[in-house]
């Protein structure tokens, strides 16, 4: 689908926040706002006739359509499903409880069997980690569900648990 690289929910809507600013500014940014704002479908036909874009008429929501065909995607539904489906576990503030940090698999796998832990998945890169990064994520009140999952995000035991562990982490990161 895309080629997009990891970068947090708030950052795209800070783009398209910036974008909308751009575009209501008098300044040179809002040319190129405008032309960015043409690739919509609902303001194409009146670039077309030759009309100015009708700011007045330019809302937020058409910033993130924008942002979202810029990333490939074919509208913001589909790239805020995918940003948080691949970011949902990740937190800046909590790195330092990562124990080990893997872009294969079946290493992190490994590891895990040896060593115990949570493996998590951030993007394409898999990670180790203890109950303090799981408790700074807010769902270490589920620890049932991790045993059952057998603390593997990625090929979980249960994948009933899994899936209320995930529409939890997947609600929290949007929340936050």
């Amino acid at each position: 689908m895309s080629n997009l690289t990891p970068i947090r929910l708030n950052e795209l809507k800070l783009q398209a926040n910036f974008l909308l600013k751009d575009l209501k500014s008098n300044s040179e940014r809002a040319e190129a706002a405008t032309s960015r704002f043409s690739k919509l479908p609902y303001f194409a036909h009146v670039l077309s006739d030759k009309s100015s874009l009708p700011v007045s008429q330019v809302r937020l929501k058409h910033a993130y359509e924008v942002i979202a065909l810029e990333n490939d995607f074919p509208n913001w539904s589909s790239l805020r499903q995918y940003v948080v489906e691949k970011d949902c576990l990740y937190r800046g503030s909590l790195v330092a409880f990562v124990h080990s940090w893997f872009q294969n698999y079946a290493e992190a796998e490994a590891y895990l069997n040896k060593n115990g832990g949570y493996l998590l998945a951030f993007w394409n890169d898999f990670i180790i980690c203890g109950p303090e990064y799981v408790k700074g994520l807010g769902l270490h009140s589920y620890q049932s569900y991790w045993e059952r999952i057998h603390y593997n995000w990625i090929k979980p035991a249960d994948l009933q648990a899994w899936e209320l562990l995930r529409s939890r982490a997947k609600e929290i990161y949007v929340n936050q």
